[in-house]
């Protein structure tokens, strides 16, 4: 059964140390959760707890360059590189566009020794809109166009996103609620009652995520909980007609009154076993 984690808030009653503390922009004081939330051009600033980043820049970059022993078992390219990253270990972030695939069941051609990195390009030959990057710890893949869309959900920008000593379960549902808070003030202007549960023998109930940043995309405090978790890869599968997912988004929550709808990533696990950091 799994664990729930209840968050209540209540007006006009801002305390500190992570009890009531007053949001400055809706002025609803949130028990343990302070959200500050804008779409904005103000760059960046991120802070990473216990992965370092700085510590270890040539570690992704280690693992791309790599022999590749390993040939995915999949003929769809989306699990092609789900099953890359889980088997070399490689921290991802894939935006994926299902309609931009040329091939329903794809062979790949791979040349003789290829490396982790012309494996991935080899998987990316059969939906060329997609490109890939490396950003901190993380290997990117997205297709151009529709990642830098304005409308696009991870660029939404979030004034201030802060994690402390918690699972990536915790985090993923506060960024859900930070969106949320974002798009639809009123059902927060009288305060909220939140719950949510998870298995707590997950390997991501573990709390082992630390991460905080000021100005960030919904993109990077996505990349920011993965790479402070240290075995996760994130995908989201892009709607060409609905790339804010504002319209599905709308139509769970007249189906269930109050509710935060799932917005479209989902975290997989690179391994069963939370590696050791």
């Amino acid at each position: 059964m799994g664990l729930h984690r209840l968050t209540h808030s209540s007006i006009g009653k801002p305390t500190v140390n992570g009890m009531l503390k007053t949001n400055k922009l809706t002025g609803v004081a949130l028990v343990t959760l302070t959200a500050a939330l804008s779409i904005t051009s103000v760059s960046a600033g991120m802070v990473w707890g216990s992965s370092q980043s700085q510590a270890k820049t040539s570690s992704v970059n280690l693992k791309l360059a790599q022999i590749a022993n390993f040939i995915p078992k999949s003929k769809q390219p989306l699990e092609q590189l789900i099953e890359v990253a889980k088997y070399f270990k490689i921290p991802m972030g894939i935006e994926w566009n299902p309609k931009a695939a040329i091939c329903n069941t794809c062979e790949l051609s791979l040349g003789n020794s290829p490396t982790v990195k012309d494996l991935i390009d080899a998987i990316l030959l059969e939906s060329p809109s997609h490109q890939i990057s490396v950003n901190h710890e993380m290997v990117h893949i997205a297709p151009a166009l529709l990642a830098s869309d304005p409308k696009n959900i991870l660029n939404l920008k979030i004034d201030e996103f802060d994690s402390e000593r918690e699972s990536l379960f915790d985090a993923e549902e506060r960024l859900r609620l930070y969106i949320d808070m974002k798009r639809y003030p009123e059902k927060y202007a009288n305060g909220y009652f939140q719950s949510f549960g998870y298995a707590p023998d997950h390997v991501f109930a573990i709390k082992n995520v630390s991460f905080s940043g000021t100005f960030l995309t919904v993109r990077e405090i996505l990349d920011g909980i993965a790479e402070a978790d240290g075995n996760a890869l994130w995908i989201v599968e892009l709607d060409e007609k609905d790339l804010s997912f504002e319209k599905a988004a709308e139509a769970a929550r007249q189906a269930v009154p109050r509710y935060i709808a799932a917005l479209p990533w989902k975290f997989v696990p690179l391994s069963s076993v939370q590696p050791n950091k």
